[in-house]
């Protein structure tokens, strides 16, 4: 069995691996959405990735020139595509003017807010929570506005097999098996004690 993963997952390069995965999970989304399982329509989901992707990959060439070193497209790539996972899906221009705030910020704080080459921040964390911030900040003051904001829309029963199936290929190939299977143990353990805590049954 270890063989077998081994051979998959060693095939292409990490940044490759994750690439491939992520894709897969984007397609599978989109399939479930023309299909009506999603909350959102293929449309959404077709114009959030668009911009997610194409923000974060134009902002990785423009600051990486700016900073004088070469662009890394795969880490680009990648990050337009957690980009895509995590900002709500929308047609609406602000909507997506929102998307692509994230993606910008995202792609730029790669270059700018790193420390001897390594990242500062979560770059795909740092870049949800601007809009996500801006539109709970105006809402605050009572001004709505149709900015896209940080939704995990990939939480559903229906994608939970292949993020999960993703997820232990990517941490398979790391070698961070048990980390990862630790954080679920832990993770679980406390969702279920605060459910309890609720009122809900064990």
């Amino acid at each position: 069995m270890t063989r077998w993963l081994d051979r998959i997952t060693g095939s292409i390069t990490m940044y490759r691996l994750v690439i491939a995965l992520l894709t897969a999970i984007g397609l599978i989304a989109l399939i479930l959405s023309a299909l009506g399982q999603l909350g959102y329509g293929p449309l959404e989901l077709l114009a959030c990735a668009a911009v997610a992707i194409a923000v974060t990959a134009a902002t990785s060439l423009l600051v990486a020139r700016l900073a004088g070193v070469t662009p890394h497209r795969d880490s680009a790539l990648i990050t337009g595509l957690l980009i895509f996972f995590v900002m709500q899906p929308t047609l609406d221009p602000i909507g997506l003017a929102g998307i692509a705030l994230a993606g910008a910020v995202a792609s730029a704080s790669k270059y700018l807010l790193a420390l001897r080459g390594r990242h500062i921040f979560n770059p795909t964390a740092l870049g949800t929570f601007v809009p996500t911030t801006i539109v709970l900040g105006l809402a605050g003051a009572g001004v709505f506005v149709g900015m896209s904001f940080g939704v995990w829309w990939l939480g559903t029963p229906l994608l939970s097999a292949p993020v999960a199936i993703a997820a232990f290929l990517v941490l398979y190939r790391t070698g961070r098996l048990s980390i990862g299977i630790t954080f679920a143990a832990l993770a679980v353990l406390f969702a279920a004690a605060v459910a309890v805590g609720h009122g809900q049954a064990v």
